[in-house]
């Protein structure tokens, strides 16, 4: 579908019932109308303003991994919030910590060989 994310994209497909990973030109007929009418239904929640803001949170590292202004049903480990704004604060602010974390590790590391290298040079 053009124009559309291949999140969102697959989430129709999963809400529709179709095999995300089937080809358009290997769909039933019902399979393409189930896709245009879960279409059609969420086109019609965005024009009344309906949304489920959320953040999908990586199971494994903990780190948030994708962000919409829907509830992404096909995956599993979501947080949801009130508005858009709090969503993407969240995501950022979380990415953003992660990152720190991950660079004062990494500062940490150097540091440390760097001393344990003195030390065995100073033997």
């Amino acid at each position: 579908m053009l124009g559309f994310s291949p999140v969102l994209c697959r989430e129709i497909c999963t809400r529709a019932g179709v095999d995300p990973d089937l080809p358009a030109k290997s769909m039933t007929h019902e399979q393409s109308h189930s896709l245009t009418a879960t279409l059609n239904e969420m086109i019609g929640l965005w024009k009344q303003n309906h949304y489920t803001p959320c953040v999908a949170v990586d199971a494994n590292s903990g780190k948030p991994a994708d962000f919409h202004a829907i509830s992404l049903t096909h995956l599993t480990h979501l947080q949801h919030f009130d508005s858009i704004s709090d969503a993407l604060n969240f995501y950022y602010q979380s990415r953003e910590k992660k990152e720190q974390i991950k660079n004062r590790s990494i500062h940490l590391i150097r540091l440390v060989k760097q001393n344990i290298e003195r030390c065995e040079k100073k033997f």
